[in-house]
């Protein structure tokens, strides 16, 4: 098994592994790699990321990266927006690139229920500054604008917004 020093960026081997820390970190995808950064942003410097293969190779490498701000809890809409505004920034702070492409998405309310239910997430992402816009049908963008999107009208769906 290989380890790697934050100083020195080398692999090690189990016997010249450090023993203790202040905070040991099992797991190097990314709630470890997360908890490890925010720490290290809070000066903690007496810290240990245990990782058996390389860092992010697990489930973590498998993951689509989805940040939605459509969500209908006010913490966990939180927890997004930070996450989309970390991640814009790591790129500037690390001079690495990150990969991070913010897009938006539309969804469509199928019926009034899902319509109202819509309305109480804006005003939930309004009260955040999370950018949301309820729209109609005239306006989505049609196909070959910039931002142009597929749009199929049902008979079944009247309240389709």
């Amino acid at each position: 098994m290989e380890h790697f020093s934050k100083t020195d960026h080398q692999p090690r081997n189990e016997s010249t592994m450090r023993n203790d820390a202040q905070c040991v970190i099992i797991g190097g995808g990314a709630m470890g790699v997360g908890l490890l950064y925010h720490l290290a942003h809070e000066g903690w410097t007496d810290t240990l990321l245990i990782e058996k293969g390389e860092l992010t190779s697990g489930s973590t490498w498998h993951a689509a990266g989805l940040v939605p701000h459509f969500i209908g809890s006010l913490n966990m809409a939180k927890v997004h927006a930070y996450g989309a505004e970390l991640y814009t920034k790591l790129e500037e702070e690390t001079g690495l690139a990150t990969g991070w492409h913010g897009c938006g998405a539309i969804r469509l309310a199928v019926n009034q229920e899902q319509a109202e239910w819509y309305r109480y997430v804006q005003a939930m992402l309004d009260s955040l500054d999370i950018e949301s816009h309820l729209i109609g049908h005239d306006d989505i963008p049609h196909p070959g604008s910039p931002h142009g999107v597929h749009r199929r009208r049902s008979p079944r769906l009247p309240h389709a917004a």
